[in-house]
């Protein structure tokens, strides 16, 4: 929530998705996404600057049998950060 708060305009786009399979795994999904936009709203990154920032990340879903068993979301931080604070300069 602080990322899409931080960029309430920008453009969430999924690049890629998959779901898969098997007997000795189980059910899992997966999704490649981009978010690009401007710094302009508040959350997780501080006041508002305008810079305009790429972001990438991915998501990946384990189920089990009663639901969701485990999550994982991972995006670059640092470099989040580094595309505002050189807007700042």
């Amino acid at each position: 929530m602080g990322l899409r708060a931080a960029f309430p305009s920008a453009n969430f786009q999924i690049d890629h998705q998959i779901g898969n399979e098997d007997p000795v795994l189980g059910p899992r999904a997966a999704i490649r996404w981009s978010l690009r936009g401007s710094h302009d709203g508040w959350g997780s990154f501080g006041p508002p600057t305008g810079a305009d920032v790429y972001v990438m990340g991915f998501c990946h879903a384990d189920f089990g049998p009663w639901g969701l068993r485990s999550e994982t979301i991972v995006f670059d931080t640092v470099a989040l950060w580094k595309q505002i604070l050189l807007h700042k300069g």
